[in-house]
């Protein structure tokens, strides 16, 4: 082991390192590999599909650009969220066929987008 470590061309490399690359010896070997050489692997394809998956809030960030089109758009499911939940509430109720006009232009109404649920929609985000 000493004798190993004694050695200079361990720490410091072959001399002709140490010259200009002018110096250096050139190569005369053969690097021309045959294409059956059983030590030399083939190429491999691998194909990746990277995925992140993002959800709620976080997904709606990354979506909108600003924070007034972020509140717009949480408003906007807000309001499609209730109109979901009343279309169920009526149908439980009552049979389509007994539905009028009135109950339409009432979920119309609705259906607005106004300052309570921009409001209501960045008090979600922020909370």
């Amino acid at each position: 082991m000493e004798k190993f470590l004694k050695t200079h061309q361990w720490l410091q490399g072959p001399d002709f390192l140490w010259n200009d690359e002018d110096e250096w010896p050139k190569c005369c070997e053969n690097l021309n590999i045959p294409i059956d050489d059983p030590e030399v692997r083939r190429p491999v394809n691998v194909c990746t599909n990277e995925t992140t998956q993002r959800e709620g809030v976080e997904c709606l960030i990354q979506y909108c650009s600003d924070w007034f089109k972020l509140i717009k758009m949480t408003a906007w499911l807000i309001v499609e969220k209730e109109y979901l939940k009343s279309a169920v509430k009526a149908e439980q109720e009552e049979p389509k066929e007994d539905r009028t006009k009135e109950r339409k232009k009432e979920v119309k109404k609705k259906l607005q987008l106004t300052i309570s649920k921009r409001t209501e929609a960045e008090k979600a985000l922020m909370y």
